[in-house]
């Protein structure tokens, strides 16, 4: 059954939320390697608040329930990220589902789907392809990319691990 999954911006309230999740063991695995302190929280998310920030982050809700976290950016506006995925256009998204009652049920692939879309209707809408770089050996993630309808594009060392870039063009 399909779940109508929708996103709201994040605001500071969620930081504990966000900090609950990133130390979550499933989120740990491949988002978030160190334990990391509410204070720490804070002080990386909270610029990313001001509108002219190049993050775009939202919470992604299920019947009005937050249960994950979800952002975008411009790839031009991220030097390094750029010259690690080789490309110069489109947007990136990095994402990750901090409820581990909401793992394992599909919503990963619809959250994807519909926020690629939300961004480039909303956000971003001068780009048309949308890129992930997915560490080789998070094979969840790639599946729920590829059932949102993104292809591999190739394999790049992201950060010391061997990722794989996959692209999403946007019609």
């Amino acid at each position: 059954m399909k779940e109508f999954i929708k996103f709201r911006e994040v605001e500071s309230k969620d930081f504990k939320k966000i900090h609950k999740w990133l130390n979550e063991k499933h989120v740990r695995e491949f988002f978030q390697p160190e334990e990391i302190s509410l204070e720490q929280v804070i002080s990386k998310y909270q610029p990313r608040l001001d509108e002219n920030h190049p993050v775009k982050m939202h919470m992604a809700l299920l019947d009005n329930n937050v249960f994950a976290y979800i952002q975008s950016y411009r790839v031009m506006d991220f030097p390094k990220h750029s010259k690690t995925i080789e490309e110069v256009h489109g947007f990136s998204i990095d994402y990750f589902i901090g409820e581990p009652q909401n793992i394992n049920r599909g919503l990963g692939s619809q959250m994807i789907n519909s926020y690629v879309t939300f961004v480039a209707s909303e956000l971003i809408p001068d780009e048309k392809d949308c890129f992930v770089s997915i560490r080789k050996d998070n094979l969840k993630s790639i599946h729920a990319c590829k059932n949102a309808g993104f292809t591999e594009v190739r394999s790049v060392i992201e950060d010391g691990y061997p990722c794989l870039v996959l692209q999403k063009e946007i019609e």
